[in-house]
This record gives structure tokens, sequence and C-alpha cells, in this order.
């Protein structure tokens, strides 16, 4: 009777242990990739901007525990790749070739080049523990892959050790870094200050900008057009989404808090508001060279191709929480490619 009953459980028993690695494979594929867009304004432009005013937002975004963040940087294997195209089209680029440069000066230094560096940050950046060596190792090496940010990172943790900095080389370097630390804008007032509070060891480009380049190399008129329908700067100059972020970027350099006006750029009202007021204009103005088209399409472009770089991120930090901080009107375009990608979990601000 024993053996009838163990007979009859037996398959039973088997296929209990065959579900278990599908039961387990069904909860791992639960663990998604979590990412944030934040838009933000571009801090160099604002007026009166201080480090200060985003002291609220900080404190808000170090809540979420992000274990990567990205920002809207060209990564330098794009940053080279343009470089040697010689193409006159991206001479409006030219404002990285000083990256470029530096890096060749520290790529020399070191007796390698691109690659080299590139293999040697992720070697780095992977270790659990980061002597001094390491991370002046580490900076030299994001220099040398146009990782500036990443690199001002690593010189902020080296501040309190500056004997670290002792050849001609070294104080170089980092006089450059210093000047940048302390430069007004969302890398080195934001981005680095919150991976220094969470202790990370890099920090990620993720843009593409050859929008624009391939817009002038495509459609020479387009500035001409644009300028010969000047309704369409005054529609965009008097939208309510242009008025109120106006009014709130006032009332921050007022308060001293820029939290209200982050808030609005990350919200449904402002990236609605934002695409009918900059980019759904483009299907109105019925250019004859078409160029008008070409603007909205190199834009979809753009954004493709830095949704295609944070997911290059994605790949390298499987099941992490990632901080992506880009220009406000990328926000609606990134999400909504973004939100198609089943491993992923679009997180609010």
């Amino acid at each position: 009777m024993g053996k009838t009953i163990f007979s009859k459980a037996l398959p039973l028993l088997l296929a209990a242990m065959l579900c278990m690695p599908l039961l387990a494979l069904s909860q791992r594929s639960l663990e998604k990739t979590e990412v944030l867009i934040l838009g933000t304004p571009h801090l160099f432009s604002m007026e009166k901007f201080k480090p200060s005013m985003l002291d609220g937002v900080k404190e808000k975004l170090n809540s979420y525990d992000f274990d990567i963040i990205c920002v809207e940087k060209m990564p330098g294997q794009l940053l080279y790749d343009i470089s040697r195209r010689k193409d006159t089209a991206f001479n409006g680029l030219t404002r990285m070739q000083k990256h470029i440069k530096l890096a060749d000066s520290v790529q020399s230094y070191l007796g390698g080049d691109f690659l080299a560096s590139k293999a040697k940050t992720r070697e780095l950046t992977s270790r659990e523990l980061l002597t001094n060596k390491d991370r002046k190792d580490l900076l030299y090496h994001f220099v040398a892959t146009t990782n500036i940010p990443a690199a001002v990172l690593q010189y902020k943790y080296l501040q309190q050790s500056p004997d670290v900095f002792t050849t001609e080389m070294d104080r170089y370097v980092s006089d450059f870094l210093k000047k940048r630390l302390s430069g007004n804008n969302e890398y080195f007032s934001l981005a680095v200050p919150l991976a220094f509070k969470k202790k990370l060891n890099t920090i990620e480009p993720i843009d593409n900008m050859q929008d624009m380049a391939l817009l002038s190399k495509y459609y020479p008129s387009f500035v001409t057009d644009f300028k010969t329908h000047p309704e369409i700067i005054e529609k965009v100059m008097n939208s309510e989404v242009l008025k109120k972020s106006d009014s709130l970027t006032k009332e921050a350099v007022a308060s001293n808090d820029l939290s209200k006006l982050y808030e609005f750029l990350n919200s449904e009202e402002y990236m609605e508001e934002d695409y009918d007021a900059q980019w759904k204009i483009w299907f109105e103005t019925n250019f004859p060279s078409k160029s008008d088209m070409a603007r909205y399409s190199l834009w979809e472009m753009r954004n493709l191709q830095i949704s295609a770089n944070i997911m290059d991120v994605v790949a390298r930090y499987p099941n992490k929480r990632i901080l992506v901080i880009i220009g406000s009107s990328h926000k609606s375009f990134l999400e909504k490619y973004l939100k198609q990608i089943e491993s992923l979990n679009l997180l609010s601000y």
C-alpha cells in the first residue's frame, strides 16, 4: 500500500521539483532596474544661481538611494568618433575638443590609449574599497576617457588628501578639475554632490548631441526658415508653460530654493505643455524646405540615442536604481521610449 502511495506521489513530487526553477526564474524576472528621469533646467544659464538652491532637491533625491547617476554629456567614444570624422558640419561641437586634447595628453602620460583607460575605469570602479592611490589612478583614467564629471567626483574624494598630487602633471590636472568642481551646472552642482553623498565611484555620460549638426548638414536653410517665421518664437515665448517656468525660477532665486521648479519640470502638466509648445509646433509650421519636420525628426533621433545609452548603463548595472539628470525637454520623450521596455520600472520624482 505504501508503495502505491509513493508511486502516486512521485509524479506530483517531480512536477513540484520541475516547477521550482520556474518559480525562482519568475521571482527573478520581477526584479526590474529602476530609472528616474530627472528633468532639470540648465543651471549655467540661470541668473543668480547658487548651489545652495539645490539643497531641497538633493535631499529628496538622496532618499531614493540611487546606485548610479547619469548626466547629459556625450561618452568619450562618441566624442572621438566625431573628432576623427573631420566633418565641418560638427564644428559646433568643437567645445568638446578641449576634453579630447586633455585626454590625449593624459593617455600619453599614462603610456596607454583610450581603450586601456576605459578598461582600467571598469576594473577600479568595480572594487569595493578604493585607496587614495586607486582614486588618483581612477581620476587620471576618467580624464583619459573624457569623463570629466566622474574625474571631478574622484577629485572631491581626494580634496582632503592634497599630498597625493605631487608632480607637475598632477597639479595641472587637479587644478583643471578644481575649477570644474566649482562650476554652476547640473554636472558639478547636482550630480557630483549626490554621487559623493552616496559614495559612488562613477558618473555615466549618456547624451548624443548630433541632432543640430545633422540638421545644419542636411538643411542649411533651417536658420533662415526659422528667422522668416518670427511668429514661432513669439508663440513659444508666450506659451503658458514657459511663463510658469520663468515665474517659478524667479521665485526660486528669491527663496533660494529650486524645489518647486523641479517639481513642475517633472510633472505630467509640464511634459504635456512643453511638448505642445516646443515640439508639436513643427507640425504646424509647414516650411517649404521641410527643415521643420527634420528638426522634429532629429530631436526624436537624439532622444532615441540617449535611450540607447541609458540601456547600455542598464545592461552594466542590472536590477539597480539609476538616476538620469537631463534637460527637462528630454523627459517626456525618454519616458515614452523607456516605458516600453519590460525590464525597467520608471520612477516618479
